[in-house]
């Protein structure tokens, strides 16, 4: 029994500390963690493969196994389209392909209480991580461009750490845990992911966490909605100065800056990636449906994709919806939009609606983002849960009705 549990628990936490190649600390040799992924990879496709055939009792399953398959195809197509060799494609992909943990979820069967003690490890690691490298900056700890300095622009160092998806998801869900059980404890977590948010100084993630938490909270709480408006007329009674080298003075700065661009006739470089990306990248009809896969650097399709970089300033980085068409074409684009629709349809219990909340922040910070490459482990997390986790509740409810309605039938057919 403790060699099972110690087992199951070391795959949980080992797959993706080696998926982020141990948060690519730069004390440690980046090629030896690199071609471990890459040697664990298939290992553990095999090891989950029964979980990956077996999709029929779950449609979040079935389309996360469509999904890799058009994942691994990706490969093949940059292959044909690009002549990128098969080596370059899988290396590449490899990040992404770390999808497949959601099998090892299901394969393990974890439980609601181990993935909300996992979710709390590594916020507590995020926490811990983000803090040392602060206090080493400007040097870069946490990287592959070790000859880099961070930069302070926007009002302190924008530091990225390998699984910054679950700052996110624990955010959400000691928001929800406050609402659900108020205790302040949770409040001050909440309030404590949120200032790293906040220090993460992306835009747009500060944007939709503050919004889709404060939608939330309104839908709870009927108050609050006295006390926004309240702070609406406060704010423009008395005049609040914000320093303009303050984090939120640098990050206001810039989008004024942008919005007067826009204003003197400059079209926003995300319009103009999302309609290249759409409509000129792709000039093949395979490609428009399968994608064209990922480009490595060291590939003609790479030097393609650098070309974009310098000359024109796009990057699929910006553009997470045009991303997956390039790489995964239509069906690809097909297949995230209707799994990323599909638990919205249903309501969740109280205690699992931050599962929801994440989804919902997903479908928003890919607009001008993606995020989906990087927070993928996240993802799939989020995804096991509410499949094993909240939805179970629905499809019990929905056995409980034909079991009825069965009876019913019958009785009336004796009568």
């Amino acid at each position: 029994m403790t060699k099972s549990f110690s087992f199951r628990t070391i795959l949980l936490y080992a797959f993706p500390i080696i998926s982020w190649q141990a948060f690519m600390y730069v004390g440690f040799n980046m090629t030896i963690l690199k071609a471990l992924y890459f040697i664990l990879l298939p290992i553990m496709g095999l090891y989950t493969y029964k979980e990956f055939k077996n999709c029929k009792n779950s449609y979040i399953k079935k389309r996360f196994k469509q999904l890799t398959l058009v994942i691994v195809f990706s490969i093949v197509m940059s292959w044909l389209i690009w002549n990128q060799p098969i080596s370059l494609g899988y290396r590449s992909t490899a990040p992404i392909l770390s999808i497949i943990f959601i099998f090892l979820l299901y394969k393990k069967k974890y439980t609601e209480k181990e993935l909300r003690t996992f979710i709390n490890v590594q916020f507590f690691i995020y926490t811990i991580l983000y803090l040392f490298a602060l206090y080493k900056a400007p040097e870069i700890v946490f990287g592959f461009d070790t000859e880099k300095e961070l930069s302070d622009a926007r009002g302190i160092f924008r530091i990225t750490i390998a699984n910054r998806g679950f700052l996110f998801l624990s955010y959400f869900m000691f928001l929800n845990n406050w609402t659900s059980q108020h205790s302040k404890k949770y409040l001050c977590l909440a309030g404590l992911a949120f200032t790293l948010i906040i220090m993460t100084t992306i835009r747009q993630v500060i944007f939709w966490s503050f919004i889709i938490s404060l939608i939330y909270l309104f839908r709870k709480w009927k108050y609050i909605w006295i006390l926004s408006v309240l702070l609406i007329i406060s704010a423009n009674i008395f005049t609040i100065n914000v320093k303009n080298d303050s984090i939120i003075g640098s990050l206001i700065n810039l989008t004024e800056e942008q919005v007067k661009d826009n204003k003197s006739g400059n079209t926003n470089v995300r319009f103009l990636e999302y309609e290249y990306y759409f409509t000129q990248y792709s000039d093949n009809p395979l490609t428009w449906i399968l994608g064209n896969g990922q480009y490595h650097t060291d590939s003609s399709m790479g030097k393609n994709e650098l070309k974009l970089n310098d000359s024109y300033g796009f990057f699929q980085s910006d553009v997470g919806y045009a991303r997956i068409y390039v790489q995964w074409g239509i069906i690809g684009l097909l297949l995230i939009i209707t799994l990323f629709y599909y638990p919205l349809k249903f309501k969740f219990p109280s205690n699992l609606v931050f599962l929801k909340l994440y989804i919902i922040y997903q479908i928003f910070t890919n607009i001008a983002g993606s995020w989906i490459w990087s927070e993928i482990i996240t993802i799939c997390v989020t995804f096991y849960m509410i499949d094993c986790f909240a939805l179970s509740i629905n499809k019990h409810s929905t056995t409980n009705n034909e079991i009825f309605n069965s009876n019913s039938r019958l009785q009336s057919q004796v009568s």
